[in-house]
């Protein structure tokens, strides 16, 4: 089976994925989602749910080295160790989720009902990802400007730099355990255009099979 793509089923409570968060577990997991199967071009493999927390300063062209989860006086987490909701604030803004139009498998960061068409800023996008045994992969992402990602915790790219977004341009070699694993992305505008791709495939660069994608959006 293509990777399959999840969107919150809203008759579902907030505490259900709240216990299956807590779990772990596929069946508690994927009992608070509607399956929603993709196979239209562009490929199955994007991920397509995401929870967008925009946006922070990108002063001096030096954002993408400033963790603004760590600034939040409210809270005692890192970029290292997220695990948003809808709606939740962090560091006075709020993630909105975010989900990739179907004709398309761009996230267009400038779009209104993205962060919108801004400059000199820095968003963050999270996102759920589950697989039910442990696998490897590569995460294969493409951005503008700039971009760092987290699997797991763990920083897996860091490059800052200048440039239009294409497909596959950063090809990252990934580990997912069995059960619910978070993908991480910080993404820095200068001027003009901003966004990103992002999909999952085997370590070959075929789909991934049997893995869920999703966004946590009550």
């Amino acid at each position: 089976r293509p990777i399959q793509h999840l969107t919150w089923q809203r008759t579902i409570t907030d505490q259900a994925f709240n216990i299956a968060r807590k779990l772990s577990s596929q069946a508690a997991f994927t009992s608070a989602y509607q399956v929603v199967n993709n196979y239209s071009n562009p490929g199955p493999t994007t991920l397509r749910e995401w929870l967008l927390l925009c946006t922070f300063p990108n002063t001096g062209d030096n954002g993408l080295n400033i963790d603004f989860i760590d600034a939040d006086p409210s809270k005692t987490i890192t970029e290292t160790a997220l695990r948003p909701r809808a709606s939740e604030f962090t560091n006075g803004v709020s993630w909105k989720r975010y989900p990739v139009p179907v004709s398309s498998d761009y996230v267009n960061l400038e779009d209104a009902t993205a962060c919108g068409p801004l400059d000199n800023r820095i968003t963050y996008a999270f996102g759920y990802v589950y697989s039910p045994v442990a696998v490897s992969g590569q995460l294969r992402l493409g951005s503008n400007d700039g971009i760092k990602a987290y699997v797991n915790g763990t920083e897996k790219l860091n490059i800052h730099l200048h440039r239009a977004a294409a497909r596959d341009q950063n090809i990252v070699p990934i580990d997912l355990v069995a059960g619910i694993n978070t993908i991480l992305l910080k993404i820095e505008d200068v001027t003009g255009a901003w966004g990103f791709y992002a999909r999952l495939t085997k370590t070959d660069g075929s789909p991934l099979f049997d893995t869920i994608t999703s966004s946590d959006s009550g």
